[in-house]
């Protein structure tokens, strides 16, 4: 008779106990609050007490002393918190709509993806592993915005079809604003004002029309630090197109590309494929 098995293994976290490990384990850049005063008397009883708490529900042992702590993780943590701790590719996916907006983190290490979430005023952190072979899905249904219960599947049909911006199409040219008065008509449509004059008919219009956005962030890192691999950022304008937006920060511009969905999920994918090789590969 065949073995039981889990597909995933979820757990939940405080900030103060995500905060304090990875104070501990010399991993600054994974804290949701860093540490800005180490020697602090209160930040480190905060920290001193979060690490006791997570050995009373057996999910560490702690050895060593207060500022050099020896951790051994047990089960089902080990799997969760290791991944989290040790990723060497990570993708950080913001997605914004009329509801609201939706952050999730993706880190991969070895065998394992772990999926970061928060849960929305609690101060919680649900950290969820799955096998490696399920980071695409995952970073699919977080850039579309349909959560992590999405059906999975290839990475372009994970988009659903309401909302779907409109394909490329040759009457849609590039448009190249200035980066601050871009920002500005973000700002001015998001609070219900009108766009400022000095804004492209188009932009505004697409701005207006849009019915998400989003940025997905991907680095290659190891323990001493990380290598940023791209940050790709786009608007759903509905029936006024898909659109790619690259920052030129030398001429402080912003170019808006039309594109499809198809086509942005695709470059996304390959991109997502590229870090988790990068990090796979040994230190030159």
């Amino acid at each position: 008779m065949s073995q039981p098995f889990a597909h995933a293994v979820s757990v939940d976290y405080s900030d103060d106990e995500l905060d304090a490990l990875a104070t501990a384990f010399l991993r600054a850049d994974l804290a949701r609050r860093p540490d800005r005063v180490p020697h602090d008397a209160v930040r480190r009883a905060q920290q001193q007490t979060a690490l006791r708490g997570l050995v009373a529900r057996r999910a560490i042992a702690l050895g060593g002393t207060a500022s050099a702590p020896r951790i051994t993780f047990f089960e089902p943590h080990a799997t969760v918190l290791g991944a989290f701790l040790n990723a060497g590719a990570v993708a950080t996916i913001r997605t914004e709509k009329r509801g609201g907006a939706n952050a999730a983190s993706l880190f991969a290490h070895d065998d394992v993806v772990v999926h970061q979430v928060a849960l929305q005023g609690q101060q919680i952190q649900r950290l969820t592993a799955h096998p490696r072979g399920a980071s695409e899905a995952l970073l699919a249904s977080e850039l579309w915005g349909a959560g992590a219960d999405a059906e999975p599947g290839t990475f372009a049909e994970a988009k659903p079809d309401a909302g779907a911006g409109a394909d490329a199409s040759p009457e849609l040219e590039t448009i190249t604003v200035p980066q601050a008065a871009f920002r500005a008509a973000v700002t001015a449509i998001d609070a219900g004002r009108d766009a400022p004059a000095d804004m492209p008919g188009r932009v505004a219009d697409l701005l207006f029309a849009r019915l998400a956005s989003g940025s997905i962030t991907f680095s290659a890192r190891d323990r001493d630090g990380g290598r940023a691999a791209g940050v790709w950022t786009w608007i759903d304008a509905g029936q006024l197109g898909f659109w790619q937006l690259f920052i030129d920060q030398g001429q402080a511009a912003v170019r808006l590309v039309p594109t499809s969905a198809e086509a942005f999920a695709s470059a996304v994918r390959a991109a997502w494929d590229d870090v988790l090789t990068s990090a796979a590969a040994p230190a030159a």
